[in-house]
């Protein structure tokens, strides 16, 4: 028999990811109609590949309800996950201290290529807050931490950024953004990628002076204003220079 090509490969290794991508949290379990749809592959296809990521427990299947489920394999990775980008427990300390402080919702974000990924985040304590997916891979092309976050993002990324922002008729410009942030020391954001969702967000460096993420608040535009952004700012500037001595001390976070 022959062997399958790198490409046939290729592709069935990116189709597996594509279904394992469909779960997320408060959606745990989906049928094969519904994964075949989301992940845009013959439901033939989703079977057969399935069927493969159950072998090796990363998939279950309940034949009573005939959905699929994130396996118990996923344990496995999620510690190392956990132990390499975790961030200690002094950072989410003090990012609760920052949500006690002003209510909305705090996030640590940090550049994984062209995406801006959190690895932590604080709920508000309001019951509308903005909440998000720790690790969800997010656009750069729009958010307060965006601009914190391409302030030392390569050139090539930048530019990148800049033909999203002209291909979408955006108002402004990445470099424009940037350059406010560098400016006014902290990065603001209204509705840019939600509707009725503010942000603001300040740089996170590490003791040497190395720019390694973005803290921001997350919130309603309606308590999160342009008048308001300098004082949200405040609070994470005055907490900022701690989170970047803790961070130093996990490698896979400075290493950014």
């Amino acid at each position: 028999m022959a062997e399958p090509s790198n490409a046939s490969t290729i592709r069935s290794i990116s189709r597996a990811f594509a279904l394992i991508r469909c779960f997320s949290p408060g959606v745990e379990s989906l049928t094969l109609q519904e994964l075949a749809a989301q992940a845009q592959i013959p439901k033939s296809t989703a079977v057969r590949i399935l069927g493969a990521l159950r072998a090796e427990g990363m998939i279950e299947h309940d034949p009573l309800t005939r959905t699929y489920a994130p396996g118990l394999g996923f344990l496995h990775w999620a510690q190392i996950a956990g132990h390499r980008w975790g961030v200690p427990a002094a950072v989410k300390a003090l990012m609760n201290d920052a949500v006690a402080e002003r209510g909305e919702s705090v996030s640590l974000y940090i550049r994984s290529g062209d995406s801006r990924i959190a690895i932590a985040h604080v709920p508000g304590t309001r019951t509308l807050r903005h909440v998000i997916s720790v690790g969800e891979p997010m656009p750069l092309s729009a958010g307060a931490s965006s601009w914190i976050l391409l302030q030392s993002a390569p050139p090539e990324i930048v530019e990148r950024v800049e033909r999203q922002l002209r291909d979408r008729r955006a108002d402004f410009t990445a470099q424009e953004r940037i350059a406010q942030s560098i400016r006014q020391g902290y990065a603001a954001s209204r509705g840019e990628r939600e509707i009725g969702v503010a942000g603001v967000s300040v740089r996170i460096d590490l003791p040497d002076g190395r720019p390694v993420g973005a803290l921001t608040f997350g919130g309603p535009t309606t308590r999160i204003g342009s008048s308001e952004a300098a004082e949200f700012a405040k609070c994470l500037q005055q907490i900022a220079p701690q989170v970047g001595e803790h961070l130093s001390t996990r490698g896979s976070v400075a290493d950014q």
